[in-house]
């Protein structure tokens, strides 16, 4: 169905699938769909390019473990896919069996704290539109307006909400400004956004002045402050200044599992947290 009519101009891979955008702004899904994670209605693979929710027109997706979210040209998110710890499906969507062992719900999907799956795509509540950017980890999303705001929701076990708490009880059902106010953190509060990425559970953000911000676990020093904390972790973006990065401004960012990287504008590759598989 990519035929050379149908130029790709974004992709995103997850665990066992992919999304990509055409130039046309359309959404095709394909690979492994245990978890609803295609968004076509059932849990068939795909070994084809298959698309979804035409005739929307999109410019950004991201393919996460167990879910996938997209943002379409009016600024809208949309997410899919399973919304539980290890992407459980048992239940209904929104409902379980009383005698079922009832999954834990994780937040994923930004869509309350209803929904257990979403077998197709439905549109995050609570948020206006103005969305140009979103990405996702295992467990949680970031979300960044045209106006450099940044948004997150989803599991905060590790503080990679940025919103200044962490711990299981902390996840967010519905999205939450990152970092904004003085009250979680106001790190972000005068910052202009223009890149985000999300690890498997640590943040990274770029500002418009190729700040590089990152938080979340530390468990493998993927922050990249040097600082070795006794819980592991940043609840906070805080903001990579130090040798040798200092002054060089970066253009764009990627977070790896427990990894970071960045380039910057002097074409140097910076890269830094667990090196286990080189």
């Amino acid at each position: 169905p990519l035929s050379t009519e149908k130029y790709v101009k974004y992709i995103s891979s997850g665990n066992d699938f992919s999304v990509a955008i055409t130039v046309e702004g359309e959404l095709y899904t394909w690979g492994s769909n245990a978890y609803y994670n295609l968004g076509i209605g059932s849990k068939t693979s795909q070994v084809r390019p298959v698309s979804i929710l035409s005739p929307n027109k999109f410019i950004s997706a991201s393919a996460a473990r167990y879910h996938a979210a997209a943002v379409n040209t009016n600024g809208k998110i949309y997410t899919w896919g399973a919304n539980t710890a290890d992407g459980d499906t048992g239940c209904a969507e929104t409902s379980c069996c009383p005698t079922c062992s009832e999954p834990t719900k994780m937040g994923m999907l930004g869509l309350g704290p209803n929904y257990f799956y979403s077998r197709t795509p439905k549109p995050v509540p609570g948020i206006v539109g103005g969305f140009i950017s979103v990405s996702c980890g295992v467990y949680h999303c970031l979300a960044l307006t045209s106006s450099g705001e940044l948004w997150s929701w989803g599991d905060n076990t590790y503080g990679q909400l940025g919103n200044g708490a962490y711990g299981a009880n902390t996840m967010q059902y519905s999205p939450v400004r990152v970092a904004y106010s003085k009250s979680n953190g106001g790190t972000l509060s005068n910052v202009k956004i223009v890149a985000i990425s999300a690890g498997s559970y640590h943040s990274m953000a770029l500002s418009s002045l190729g700040e590089l911000y990152v938080w979340g676990s530390n468990a493998n020093g993927q922050i990249g402050d040097g600082i070795v904390r006794s819980s592991n972790l940043c609840r906070f973006p805080k903001r990579i200044i130090k040798p040798p990065v200092y002054r060089i401004p970066f253009k764009t960012i990627s977070a790896g599992a427990a990894s970071t990287h960045a380039l910057s504008f002097n074409g140097s590759l910076f890269s830094w947290g667990s090196n286990s598989k080189g």
